[in-house]
């Protein structure tokens, strides 16, 4: 059961971006938005770019849209920017199915942002784990800190004419063309 911020998110700014939400609803429209979140009412969520959508099950299915205009320092949105909809009958700013779906937002935020955390922690790793024990690695310095590089002693003294040059080509083609006329 979710009672507090802390079994949302431990992100410290989604914390903060959360609680100034929550501030500006309503007590009993917050626990039944809480309540609907954890009874997994929100569906077909889906990240926009402008923000997001999803579906609410409550007395009927609801859609919500978030709008979301520029983001902070911590790459949350600008909530004094923020748009939400709600296709319920209630006539309040940001009712039951907005909070339950922001809570899933936040929820589904927070968990990208842990992967994405993972990802380049498990990169750089990788990377280091793949250089400091590549023998080809070894190998190559090796070779560089050899003294003298590898080189042919003497120019070759065959002249071996693999492409011989454009005129040459032409003046050919040129005399079989006059032969043939």
């Amino acid at each position: 059961m979710i009672h507090t911020l802390e079994e949302i998110t431990t992100n410290k700014a989604l914390k903060q971006w959360l609680d100034r939400f929550f501030s500006r609803v309503d007590t009993r429209r917050t626990h039944r938005g809480l309540e609907l979140y954890r009874n997994r009412a929100v569906t077909d969520f889906q990240d926009k770019i402008f923000g997001f959508t999803a579906s609410v099950k409550g007395s009927k299915k609801y859609n919500v849209s978030a709008f979301f205009e520029g983001v902070n320092k911590a790459g949350l949105p600008h909530l004094d920017k923020a748009l939400f909809i709600c296709s319920c009958p209630d006539d309040v700013i940001c009712c039951k199915h907005v909070v339950a779906a922001v809570i899933h937002w936040a929820v589904d935020f927070d968990t990208k942002k842990k992967d994405v955390q993972k990802l380049k922690s498990s990169k750089s790793s990788l990377v280091n784990q793949r250089f400091s024990k590549a023998p080809a690695l070894k190998a190559l310095e090796k070779l560089a800190t050899k003294e003298e590089p590898v080189a042919f002693s003497k120019e070759s003294t065959i002249d071996w004419v693999f492409h011989p040059p454009i005129a040459e080509v032409m003046d050919n083609i040129h005399k079989i063309v006059k032969k043939g006329v």
